[in-house]
């Protein structure tokens, strides 16, 4: 920015880009798929500059491209050939889907460099903020198919719970803006087994005591993980409770009744009916009738 402070280079134009999910793809699928992210965000950079352009990483998530004797139309223009550049990239379904958040700004030479920067950052961000959200929703699929893997639960089972989520809530007449969150807490309530070892997680037998206390960590580490997320910090609290029960007897909070959020009752519901109906090792999957009894009688199955 220095460099560019002397009146020849002006008008001077910046665009910031921000990596969108980054936090979220490090902490569930690792750090080599976030750096992937990185060196392909580079890529869109350094391709889409042009000659009278410098690009910098200014942070772990966020470029920086200054352009000498620029306008709005020639920073609009670099951002264009950005967009294009990661459309084509998401297309390949081996890529991992990224997107970009974008704001620029352009200003003469009485403007100080710093405030340009800040104008370009500001605009960025209120951009991120009303961004819809669709390439990071298909990061968020990307995670969902990760996530089903890894899970040790039957194919299928996360699908099979969005659907019995969505019946039983539009059964009990609950709002049409809460359904979105309640498709993404079915798919996502599970999270934290992304920092449950495989030695615990796929473990055919019994777990020992210890391992059970590690695998209850699941919930925290999910909260954590969600609250990091544009996309699922709404539902951050009900994957900390998810495992809570009505009589108290649940975990990690220990709390019972109506302060348990409606949608983790619904879930603990749908979760056992769905366990009931699909085989395990050690049983043969229920008829529907004798699930449905046993759901009634609030068994030890549920």
């Amino acid at each position: 920015m220095e460099e560019f402070a002397s009146a020849e280079h002006f008008p001077v134009g910046m665009i910031i880009c921000d990596v969108d999910g980054l936090k979220l793809i490090n902490d569930t699928l690792g750090n080599a798929k976030g750096d992937h992210l990185i060196e392909t965000a580079a890529r869109a950079v350094r391709f889409s500059c042009g000659e009278n352009a410098t690009a910098f990483r200014i942070d772990g998530d966020e470029f920086a491209i200054l352009l000498r004797q620029s306008s709005p139309a020639q920073l609009e223009a670099v951002v264009e050939r950005i967009e294009k550049f990661l459309e084509d990239n998401n297309r390949d379904k081996n890529e991992l889907p990224i997107s970009l958040s974008i704001g620029y700004a352009v200003g003469d030479k009485d403007m100080a460099l710093l405030d340009i920067f800040q104008q370009a950052d500001s605009f960025m961000y209120r951009k991120k903020l009303h961004c819809n959200f669709s390439p990071r929703s298909a990061i968020v699929q990307t995670l969902a198919k990760t996530l089903e893997a890894r899970d040790d639960i039957t194919e299928g089972h996360a699908e099979r719970l969005e659907t019995l989520m969505i019946l039983l809530a539009q059964k009990l007449e609950l709002e049409e803006y809460k359904l979105s969150d309640i498709r993404l807490f079915a798919r996502f309530h599970d999270l934290g087994k992304v920092g449950i070892p495989d030695a615990i997680l796929m473990k055919a037998a019994s777990l020992s005591d210890g391992e059970y206390m590690v695998m209850k960590q699941h919930s925290l580490i999910g909260y954590r993980i969600a609250l990091t997320s544009g996309e699922l910090s709404p539902i951050a609290d009900w994957i900390l409770m998810h495992h809570e029960r009505w009589d108290g007897s649940g975990y990690p909070l220990g709390i019972a009744g109506k302060n348990l959020p409606i949608e983790c009752r619904m879930l603990c519901i749908v979760d056992a009916f769905d366990a009931m109906r699909n085989d395990r090792p050690y049983r043969k999957a229920m008829s529907y009738e004798a699930a449905v009894q046993e759901l009634l009688r609030g068994g030890e199955t549920v």
